[in-house]
């Protein structure tokens, strides 16, 4: 009962933003003007929400191009809180090395993708890391031939994964500190990483553990592949924003405390 009432509260507060800024009530309570993001986003009449090209469980299309998943879910929540609409949502599906040239350009109005919150991407990228909405590590997608169980037995693999993202690194770091050698093959797109994958140009694929369980899901045999035990990185995803508007950040971490 509990977690329902606190889904109701949630809805209710997401559903009153629209009406307090319009509302002389509000204006007299000194509630801030919204700001240059969410005056665009009125007069555009849609949230342009930036998403992954396409994970099941987190952002993907269904036959009909209809967008679901998590990701997806808190887009719709933040369009409600903006526009009193779910439905008014541009989808955006944005590349790994993309995604955050395309929200300072201002194409988008935030990005809700499996993006890591890192200080480097605060201070140098000028961005506001608003809330965590998924806890994650990276770790290892691998055929079972490879005869390995942990990440561990790695020593000689080669992984594909994307460029862009902290992925490489971590691994380069993990290979170092145990004087083992991991090489590794790189792609902007996570659906081009898979394809070389299973045709057998590499050992496996490394990305965040929710993305993997939900990869392994649509590869054509997933009986073949094993997620290994362990990760070697703490990844916190979340939302990110442009960090020059101050009222926008605060919108979007409250409509995320609403529905946490």
């Amino acid at each position: 009962m509990r977690k329902r009432a606190g889904w109701i509260g949630a809805v209710a507060t997401v559903a009153l933003l629209p009406a307090l800024w319009g509302s002389g009530a509000a204006r007299a309570q000194s509630i801030p003007i919204p700001g240059p993001t969410v005056e665009t986003i009125k007069k555009r009449g849609q949230l342009a929400c930036g998403v992954d090209t396409g994970i099941p469980g987190f952002a993907f299309q269904d036959s009909a191009g209809a967008w679901h998943g998590f990701d997806v879910n808190y887009c719709r929540a933040i369009a409600a809180a903006v526009l009193g609409d779910p439905a008014k949502v541009r989808y955006v599906p944005t590349t790994t090395p993309a995604r955050f040239t395309v929200l300072q350009s201002g194409e988008i109005d935030l990005l809700v993708r499996d993006s890591t919150l890192t200080m480097t991407r605060s201070l140098q990228l000028h961005l506001a890391e608003v809330a965590i909405n998924f806890y994650a590590g990276q770790g290892f997608l691998v055929s079972k031939k490879l005869g390995v169980s942990k990440i561990e037995e790695l020593d000689g693999a080669t992984i594909c994964t994307l460029t862009g993202a902290t992925l490489e690194l971590n691994i380069a770091d993990f290979a170092r500190a145990r004087g083992t050698k991991i090489g590794t093959l790189l792609f902007e797109k996570s659906d081009e990483a898979i394809a070389a994958m299973e045709a057998g140009r590499c050992d496996g694929y490394t990305d965040d553990t929710g993305s993997l369980a939900a990869v392994r899901s649509t590869l054509k045999t997933p009986a073949d592949w094993v997620v290994l035990e362990g990760v070697i990185s703490k990844e916190p995803l979340g939302i990110h924003a442009r960090a020059s508007d101050i009222n926008w950040v605060n919108i979007l971490y409250w409509v995320d405390t609403a529905l946490k």
